[in-house]
């Protein structure tokens, strides 16, 4: 090896050992960028923004439809449970029902009619993660001549007072199409 070369290489390798000691500039650390890109996304998720980036981060209401359960009172009601099994708060949520059938035949020139939460007057109400809230769907007036076979079974709602197109279920097989709305725009199907 020449004896020139060698100081020369000394030298290259201590300047070397200096690069390494001195701080590199703070936007090249990698953590950096993720307290960065965390706090970034945090402030746009509070700060109204986050309404459009909840979907992306699976942050969302999910409502289920249980069984339909009876209730014995004054007369009896069937009740449909709906539970909100996500993580964010169902907001307005609406139910109707959208059609008849009897007896295997759509009822014709029915219009939806929205159903009644239980205990409350209205037609929309929030729902909270992990909650269940209740709808009443139909009552029986008569239990006694139901068991007959001659009760007279209505749609709980409401709206359409007195008109009997709307609310009255007939003798026989019949099907309510419910329908489930909320502000985030998702339907639901049942069929009972």
């Amino acid at each position: 090896m020449d004896p020139q070369l060698l100081p020369l290489l000394e030298q290259i390798a201590r300047n070397s050992e200096s690069w390494k000691s001195t701080p590199r500039p703070l936007f090249s650390d990698l953590a950096f960028w993720a307290i960065l890109v965390a706090s970034f996304t945090s402030l746009l998720i509070a700060g109204g923004i986050g309404k459009y980036i909840k979907p992306f981060l699976w942050i969302k209401p999910n409502l289920k439809t249980l069984k339909l359960e009876l209730y014995s009172q004054s007369s009896l009601y069937w009740r449909l449970p709906i539970k909100n099994v996500g993580n964010q708060i169902a907001k307005d949520v609406q139910v109707e029902v959208t059609q008849v059938i009897d007896n295997g035949k759509r009822r014709s020139n029915f219009l939806a009619v929205p159903l009644r939460w239980t205990h409350l007057n209205c037609e929309s109400r929030d729902i909270l993660p992990s909650q269940t809230a209740y709808l009443d769907v139909i009552d029986f007036r008569n239990a006694y001549a139901l068991i007959e076979e001659k009760g007279f079974a209505k749609i709980i709602t409401r709206k359409s007072g007195g008109v009997d197109h709307f609310q009255s279920l007939k003798p026989g097989k019949t099907t309510l199409e419910i329908t489930i709305f909320q502000e985030s725009g998702g339907k639901i199907y049942s069929l009972y």
